[in-house]
């Protein structure tokens, strides 16, 4: 006996006995139910809904000010980044400043102004890539 070709039955989602596998009660939704199909098995692992809760950061206003200043170098930083990637194009008739030759500056900088070094390096680094990005 074949499987029912019914409006949006895929047969190859069906078993080698023909029949359509049972999804189990405690795996009702809809994303759910279309893995377990396809697997043809069920495990509680693989059934799991991730829910989400939005948080809104509440910070002191000494905090506030800390991520205002993080914010700030961190536009100077792509700024800066960009003007002499500019600059460095003009000059070098189609040759620019990478994110790399860029980067090995980095060090430079935080040791010529100390309020680069109290940022974490990983964060200078950030704003080159998304830099790239762009």
């Amino acid at each position: 006996m074949s499987p029912p070709q019914a409006a949006g039955v895929q047969p190859e989602r069906y078993g080698a006995s023909g029949l359509a596998p049972q999804v189990p009660p405690a795996c009702r939704s809809s994303h759910c139910r279309a893995d377990c199909v396809q697997r043809e098995q069920h495990t509680e692992t693989r059934c799991t809904t991730r829910t989400t809760y939005p948080y809104t950061l509440q910070p002191t206003p000494a905090q506030a000010h800390a991520l205002e200043d993080v914010v700030w170098r961190c536009r100077v930083l792509d700024h800066t980044a960009l003007e002499q990637r500019i600059t460095w194009w003009r000059r070098g008739q189609g040759k620019s400043a990478t994110r790399f030759h860029q980067e090995a500056e980095l060090k430079d900088l935080r040791a010529a102004f100390p309020e680069y070094a109290a940022l974490h390096s990983h964060v200078l680094q950030d704003v080159l890539a998304r830099l790239d990005k762009t």
